[in-house]
């Protein structure tokens, strides 16, 4: 049996276009299981003219439930929980503990990173007036 180099040329070039059309078709999977990545910073900021006192957070962390933390006032705070999915609720409130609320300066702001960009402000509230809680919130879509 003798093989003609016409056919063998054939069959070579058959076989080389199924492996590079399966080295394609595997890459292309690979794209498209990458999900985006999203880390989520929430920052508290405090002024009073008065020393002491406490501040009661609440964010969600990155399984979507509440994390609760109690922080000084007048002392910056900052946490960031990751990674989380397009479809994420960040929240984040403040309440101040028992009467400490009065001549109280709250900035509040939720930060998100998308596949370790750096972080973009995506809320962001100033309170300058007696109060007694603030709440922001943001969802993570495409």
């Amino acid at each position: 049996m003798e093989i003609d180099v016409k056919h063998l040329f054939i069959l070579l070039l058959f076989g080389t276009s199924v492996l590079i059309g399966c080295d394609n078709s595997a890459s292309s999977v690979e794209i498209e299981e990458d999900l985006d990545e999203y880390y989520v910073r929430y920052e508290v900021k405090s002024s009073s003219i008065y020393h002491g006192g406490t501040l009661d957070v609440t964010v969600n962390d990155d399984q979507g439930k509440p994390a609760s933390f109690t922080i000084n006032r007048r002392q910056d705070w900052e946490i960031i929980f990751g990674p989380v999915e397009t479809g994420f609720e960040a929240t984040l409130s403040v309440a101040a503990a028992g009467d400490s609320q009065s001549n109280l300066t709250i900035e509040t702001s939720i930060h998100v990173s998308k596949n370790n960009s750096p972080f973009a402000l995506k809320v962001h509230n100033v309170s300058h007036e007696a109060w007694k809680g603030i709440y922001i919130r943001f969802k993570i879509e495409d």
